[in-house]
C-alpha cells in the first residue's frame, strides 16, 4: 500500500514536471515572438519615418506643424531636423489655437498629423470649420496625413499592444482602401494633402519570382502613397499615387496634381451690377451670355475655356460695411452667396479683409469729368492779334516819325526851302504815319520831293505792308479758328475756376480724399466736395448739372466715363470733357469669396488674356466716343515782338538813313543861302 502511494506521487511529480517544462517552453516561444514583433515594429517603423520625411520636403517646408496623436516620436523630429526641416511641435489644441490667430490666413503653413486614421479622420472634420471660415488658406496650407499604425493583429499574436494613446488594447489595422475612403468622406473641396501608411502582405499572394526577390521575414513591406484627386465637379477624394520601398520612392501619380481647369459643367454663381462699358444688361437677365461690357466679355472668354454653367446674382453696389455687415457684391461674396465677381474692384484694405481679389488686369485712372469747351467770342477780338508790346512799338514810333518829321520840316520853312510852303504839325504828321500803317494810304502834301522824304516814306511803307500782312493773317486765322473756353485738366484747374467737386460715396477717390495722403490739395477738395450715392451718379438729374458746369465730377474712368456716355449723341458735340491729367491710379480685379473655388483658374486665363494684350483691346472697344469732340484750342496765339523784330529793325535803318539824309539836304540848302 505504502509503495503504491509512492509510486503514485512519483507519477504526479512527473506529470507535474512536464508540465512546468511545457509552460517554460510556451512562455518562451510568447517571449521570442514579442521580440521578433518588436524588431519588425522597428524595422517598419523606421520605414515609416524615412517616407514621412522624404515627403514632407514636397510640402515645401517653410511654417511645418508636427501634430501626435499620442507621445512625440523622436526618431521622427530627429529625422526632419537633420534634413533641415525645422519643426514645430503642436498639441490638437495648440493647432485650432494657431488657426484662431487672425493674420495665419495669409501665411503658408504645412501640418503633418501623425496618429491612427479614425484619429485624423476626426481632426479633419474639425479642420473643415477652419476653412468654411476662412481661418485657412487652401491655396497655401498642405497636409501630410501619416497613419503611424504599422502593425497588423496577425502578426503580433495574442499579445497586446500599447497603441498610440496609451491604453493597453488590440489594435485592428484598416486595410489601406477602408482608410482612403475614410479620408476622403472628411475632405472638402481645396483642401491639399498626402496620405501615407504602412502595409505588408504574405509573400504567398506574390508570383515566386516576385517573392524571391521581395522576401524580408517572409512578407513583404512597403508604405503606401495616396494624394488628393482634384476633379472639375468639386468631388475631391484619395487616389493612390505611389510607393515607398527599401528601394525609394515610386510615383504613379503626380503628389500634389493641379486643380482642373475643365469644370464639367457646374455652376458658378456670378455677383454683378449694372456698370455701363463695364458690365451691362438689360432688365433681369439670368444669364452671362445676354450681357456686354469689357468685363463681362473677359468672362465671357474665361467660361469658354472653363466648360461652366453660369448664374447671375444683381446686386446695386459694390459693397461697404454698413450696419454691421457688408452689403453688395462684397457681401455675396464674403457669405458666400457668390462665387465671383466679375468687375472692376479696386482691392482697397477694408476690403481684403473679408474677400480676395484675383490677378491685376487692368488699370483703371482717377479723372475729373466736367463740362465741354464751348465757342465763345471775346469783345474787340481784333485787338488781340498783336501783343500789347508791339501795339506800343506801333504807336511809339509813329509818334517819333510824325515829331521828326514835323520838326525837319519846320526848320526848313524857316530856313526858306521852296518845298516847305506847307507843313503840318508833329502830330499831324504822326496821324498820318498811324494811316499808312494801318490802310497803307498817303497823302501827296505829306511828302516833298526832296530824297529824305521820299526814304522815309519808302521805309514807312514798306514796314506798313510787312505790319499789314502779318495783321491780315492773323485775322484769318482768327476768324478761321474759334476761342473756347478752358478745360478742367486738374485740380488745380477745378479748385482755380470755383466748380464744385462731386464723388461717389464709398469709392476710391472718396477714401484717398479723406486721407492725409490726398495732400494740400487733396485737402482743399475734401473741404468743398460733395458726395453722391452710387445710384445718384448714373442719372441725368446729376450728370445735367455736370454738363452746366456746376459739378466736377470725380470717379474712376470706368465709372465716370461709362456713365457719361450714356448721354453723349451720335454726331453731336460733346457733353463732357475728361481730364487729361488723372488725379491717380487705380487697379481693376475681379472679386473672389476667400478660399474661392475657381480663383485660381481664373487667374490663370486672366495672365494670358493680358499677356497678349486681349483685354487692353477690348476695353478700348467701349471707351470710343459717340460725340463730335473738337480739338479744344484758344485760337490763334497773339504775335509777340519777337516774331515782328525785323520789321523793326529796317523801319529803324530806313529812319536813321532818311534823318542823315535830311541833315545834309539841309547843311546843303543852308551853305548855298549864305553865298
Amino acid at each position: 500500500m505504502g509503495l503504491t502511494i509512492i509510486r503514485l506521487w512519483i507519477f504526479v511529480a512527473c506529470i507535474q514536471q512536464c508540465a512546468g517544462q511545457q509552460q517554460t517552453l510556451k512562455t518562451r516561444i510568447g517571449s521570442r515572438i514579442n521580440h521578433h514583433s518588436r524588431c519588425l515594429e522597428d524595422v517598419n517603423r523606421d520605414m515609416l519615418i524615412q517616407s514621412t520625411v522624404h515627403l514632407a520636403g514636397t510640402l515645401s517646408p517653410t511654417n511645418l506643424h508636427l501634430v501626435f496623436q499620442g507621445d512625440p516620436d523622436q526618431r521622427l523630429k530627429e529625422s526632419l531636423w537633420s534634413k533641415n526641416m525645422a519643426v514645430q511641435i503642436l498639441s490638437v489644441n495648440g493647432l485650432w489655437d494657431l488657426f484662431e490667430e487672425s493674420s495665419y490666413y495669409q501665411i503658408p503653413a504645412q501640418v503633418i498629423l501623425y496618429g491612427d486614421v479614425p484619429w485624423m479622420s476626426s481632426t479633419l472634420r474639425e479642420v473643415a470649420a477652419y476653412y468654411d471660415s476662412a481661418k485657412l488658406n487652401e491655396r497655401t496650407t498642405r497636409w501630410l496625413w501619416v497613419d503611424a499604425t504599422v502593425n497588423d493583429q496577425e502578426v503580433v499574436g495574442q499579445e497586446p499592444l500599447v497603441n498610440l494613446t496609451g491604453s493597453s488594447q488590440l489594435l485592428s489595422r484598416w486595410s489601406f482602401s477602408e482608410a482612403m475612403d475614410l479620408m476622403s468622406s472628411r475632405l472638402i473641396e481645396g483642401m491639399r494633402g498626402i496620405f501615407i501608411s504602412f502595409e505588408e502582405r504574405s509573400l504567398d499572394f506574390l508570383p515566386s519570382d516576385a517573392s524571391a526577390s521581395l522576401a524580408v521575414e517572409g512578407l513583404q513591406r512597403w508604405v503606401n502613397i495616396a494624394s488628393i484627386d482634384a476633379p472639375g465637379n468639386g468631388v475631391w477624394k484619395l487616389q493612390f499615387s505611389g510607393t515607398w520601398t527599401k528601394q525609394g520612392l515610386h510615383i504613379l501619380q503626380p503628389l500634389w496634381s493641379e486643380v482642373s481647369f475643365n469644370l464639367l459643367g457646374r455652376t458658378v454663381r456670378i455677383s454683378c451690377l449694372k456698370k455701363p462699358t463695364v458690365f451691362d444688361y438689360e432688365g433681369e437677365t439670368a444669364n452671362l451670355k445676354d450681357t456686354n461690357g469689357y468685363a463681362a466679355d473677359i468672362a465671357k472668354e474665361i467660361q469658354q475655356r472653363l466648360n461652366f454653367t453660369d448664374i447671375l446674382v444683381p446686386n446695386r453696389g459694390f459693397g461697404a460695411f454698413a450696419d454691421g455687415k457688408w452689403n453688395g457684391m462684397v457681401g455675396d461674396l464674403y457669405e458666400k452667396k457668390a462665387d465671383v465677381s466679375p468687375t472692376d474692384f479696386t482691392p482697397i484694405w477694408q476690403r481684403t479683409l473679408v474677400i480676395d481679389f484675383g490677378l491685376i488686369y487692368g488699370t483703371d485712372p482717377v479723372v475729373i469729368i466736367s463740362k465741354a469747351p464751348s465757342v465763345y467770342m471775346k469783345p474787340l477780338l481784333l485787338l488781340e492779334i498783336f501783343t500789347p508790346y508791339v501795339w506800343l512799338c506801333i504807336v511809339v514810333i509813329g509818334l517819333v516819325a510824325g515829331v521828326s518829321i514835323g520838326a525837319l520840316m519846320k526848320i526848313k520853312q524857316k530856313l526858306g526851302h521852296p518845298s516847305a510852303n506847307t507843313v503840318l504839325g508833329p502830330l499831324s504828321y504822326a496821324a498820318t504815319l498811324m494811316k499808312i500803317l494801318v490802310s497803307q494810304a498817303s497823302k501827296e502834301v505829306c511828302w516833298t520831293s526832296w530824297i529824305g522824304g521820299q526814304v522815309i516814306g519808302g521805309c514807312i511803307m514798306f514796314f506798313s505792308v510787312v505790319l499789314a500782312s502779318l495783321y491780315k493773317g492773323s485775322v484769318t486765322a482768327f476768324l478761321a479758328i474759334p476761342f473756347r473756353s478752358q478745360p478742367i485738366n486738374s485740380l488745380e484747374d477745378m479748385l482755380r475756376r470755383k466748380v464744385i467737386p462731386a464723388i461717389r460715396l464709398l469709392s476710391s477717390p472718396y477714401s484717398f480724399f479723406l486721407t492725409e495722403n490726398s495732400g494740400q490739395i487733396g485737402k482743399e477738395v475734401r473741404e468743398i466736395m460733395v458726395t453722391f450715392s452710387g445710384i445718384e451718379v448714373s442719372t441725368w438729374s446729376f450728370l445735367k448739372q455736370v454738363a452746366d458746369g456746376t459739378y466736377a465730377w470725380i470717379d474712376t474712368a470706368s465709372s465716370a466715363v461709362g456713365s457719361s456716355n450714356q448721354y453723349e449723341a451720335i454726331g453731336k458735340p460733346c457733353l463732357y470733357h475728361v481730364a487729361q491729367n488723372p488725379v491717380r491710379i487705380d487697379l481693376d480685379a475681379f472679386g473672389y469669396p476667400k478660399n474661392s473655388i475657381v480663383k485660381h483658374q481664373f487667374d490663370e486665363i486672366m495672365r494670358w488674356l493680358r499677356n497678349y494684350g486681349i483685354i487692353e483691346k477690348m476695353k478700348k472697344t467701349y471707351y470710343s466716343q459717340n460725340c463730335i469732340t473738337v480739338k479744344v484750342s484758344d485760337g490763334p496765339q497773339t504775335i509777340s515782338i519777337s516774331q515782328v523784330q525785323a520789321a523793326f529793325y529796317i523801319l529803324g535803318i530806313g529812319f536813321i538813313l532818311a534823318g542823315l539824309l535830311l541833315l545834309v539836304e539841309v547843311v546843303i540848302f543852308a551853305s548855298t543861302r549864305k553865298k
